[in-house]
């Protein structure tokens, strides 16, 4: 916990003054660019340009973009993985390394630490619990709604909802397309494929911060005076403020961490049998990268995800090697 008017750097975690923050050299802006412009061709790659030549690129990723999506998913997924798990073990690593992975902590998408709000105004880890039970929320909706249309199981009072959402979708697209100049004007699916589509690859980023930071409502330290968080010890764990957060938590754990994994499975077993029709692209992101057979796999995957993020805490006391070597038997049963 870094003293008054102190932020953490992110790339090194160290305690700077606020008067040291120059807007540039904590926020990683090139990267951070770089992800959304990946994600942007990412999702652009599915439209049809009416421009010859943005065709041939878009064809040229389409083609590409299987192996590309693939082993960034991996990538991704260790980075998330390791750079999480330093709320949960208490194991040291070489500084070398540490260094080295700290270059990449955008990656946790901790959106709250790309700037120094700590400067701005004085928060605990009680008001960052508000916004991940917000967020969580939010993240969590899409899923659930497309689980209700999928099995036909959307209230009535719900379906004039969708329905004007659906109609007022479309008309901003079409507006939207006929301001675009020509090169950039696109044939794109229906607006519920795209936005569907978007919002599970969202949810699937922010899966493990969310849920890491949720089960760090439970990581409590003994120190003579008490037991206090590990995220931060100006709040106490058994105060009455903090049990009704664990009591949120709790529930929010139950409905995002297990809950949006099912949702995904719950998806694609509605397609699992003919995957290859269009009306179940929008869920390739998940099911590309795997044979017809283990269709069901990224959903496994997050659940690895949960386990070394976030149920870890409770195989023991941090550091412990009976935590370690419980983690370390979860991954051999993955390879």
């Amino acid at each position: 916990v870094c003293a008054p008017r102190h932020f953490k750097r992110t790339d090194d975690g160290a305690c700077i003054p606020c008067e040291d923050f120059d807007g540039t050299q904590d926020v990683p802006w090139a990267a951070l660019a770089s992800l959304a412009g990946f994600v942007a061709l990412f999702l652009a790659s599915d439209a049809r340009s009416e421009w010859r030549r943005v065709r041939c690129l878009q064809r040229y990723v389409q083609g590409c973009r299987r192996h590309l999506v693939g082993k960034s998913k991996i990538m991704l997924s260790f980075y998330q993985v390791v750079l999480l798990s330093k709320t949960v073990y208490s194991v040291p690593l070489p500084p070398v390394f540490i260094d080295f992975m700290n270059k990449f902590s955008f990656l946790r998408f901790e959106l709250y630490k790309l700037v120094p709000l700590r400067c701005i105004a004085p928060y605990s880890y009680h008001d960052i619990l508000d916004l991940v039970l917000v967020s969580a929320i939010i993240l969590v909706l899409p899923p659930c709604a497309r689980v209700l249309q999928e099995y036909k199981l959307t209230p009535v009072w719900l379906k004039p909802v969708f329905e004007r959402a659906s109609h007022a979708c479309a008309g901003q697209r079409g507006s939207l397309q006929k301001r675009l100049p020509r090169a950039l004007r696109t044939r794109l699916p229906s607006w519920d494929f795209d936005l569907f589509k978007a919002m599970l690859v969202i949810t699937y980023l922010f899966y493990p911060t969310i849920t890491s930071l949720l089960f760090q409502t439970f990581s409590c330290e003994q120190i003579h005076l008490g037991r206090f968080l590990h995220q931060d010890y100006s709040i106490e764990c058994d105060s009455d403020a903090h049990n009704r957060y664990k009591v949120l938590a709790s529930i929010a754990i139950i409905t995002f961490s297990f809950g949006v994994p099912l949702l995904y499975l719950a998806l694609l077993a509605r397609h699992r049998k003919n995957l290859a029709h269009a009306d179940a692209q929008y869920l390739s992101f998940f099911f590309a990268d795997y044979t017809d057979e283990h269709w069901y796999w990224e959903e496994l995957e997050c659940f690895r995800k949960l386990t070394l993020t976030g149920v870890a805490l409770f195989f023991g006391q941090q550091g412990s090697l009976l935590q370690t070597a419980l983690s370390m038997g979860v991954m051999l049963l993955y390879i």
